[in-house]
């Protein structure tokens, strides 16, 4: 095996590692927002505020982390999407227990930084990757997301347990687990991810253009 596959075996190690787990928070998340959002504004109208919150979070990070990853690397990059997500998270759920509409609002934005990293995980995967195995490692990530998405709506029942143990409504007892996988999520990638993806993938010739806001409004549009 040579040094180059070694390297991306260790790479694509983490980020399936950090895949499932931040999938996790991010399930468990989505499955409730909806519900806790009801909940706190006293009105089904406001329910479908949880999906574009998350939606808008994720799209307006998009460039951001992507530029920041141009320019320090991938592991700062996805550390920062997910540690804003851990953040969102106990936003979300301070929001709650003050029955503040607002709070619960700003934190499931925040949450959607974390999908963001989500996202940009699968360019982290392929970075490195030899011509031929592109294709294997980014499905090999994206079904790591997978599994974190299928069992992230099964802690609704130990969330609302955790809830009352903290004194907090029960439907804010999933988002304390979304914090906890956000946290260590980018933990691992912070520890983990090493060597960095993205900068040794431009030392070896590959050219990776700074990305822009104003680049992506088109297709934002379109």
């Amino acid at each position: 095996m040579t040094e180059q596959a070694r390297l991306q075996r260790r790479i694509l190690r983490t980020l399936v590692a950090v895949q499932v787990v931040g999938g996790v928070g991010n399930g468990a998340g989505l499955a409730v927002g909806v519900l806790l959002l009801r909940e706190v504004s006293g009105s089904s109208g406001w329910a479908g505020m949880s999906t574009v919150m998350l939606t808008l979070g994720a799209a307006l990070a998009t460039v951001p982390l992507a530029t920041l990853a141009v320019r320090a690397g991938r592991r700062p990059a996805l550390a920062t999407g997910w540690f804003l997500g851990a953040v969102g998270a106990a936003v979300v759920v301070l929001g709650a227990d003050a029955d503040s509409l607002p709070l619960v609002l700003v934190g499931l934005f925040l949450c959607g930084v974390s999908t963001a990293s989500n996202l940009q995980s699968r360019f982290a995967a392929v970075d490195r990757a030899e011509p031929r195995h592109v294709g294997r490692s980014l499905a090999l990530v994206t079904w790591a997301t997978t599994v974190g998405a299928v069992l992230g709506p099964n802690l609704i029942g130990p969330g609302t347990t955790t809830a009352r143990a903290l004194g907090v409504p029960d439907l804010a007892g999933p988002l304390v687990f979304s914090c906890v996988a956000f946290a260590v999520a980018g933990t691992v990638v912070l520890v983990l991810l090493r060597p960095d993806p993205l900068p040794p993938a431009r030392r070896d010739g590959i050219d990776v253009p700074v990305p822009r806001v104003r680049a992506a409004l088109p297709h934002v549009r379109g």
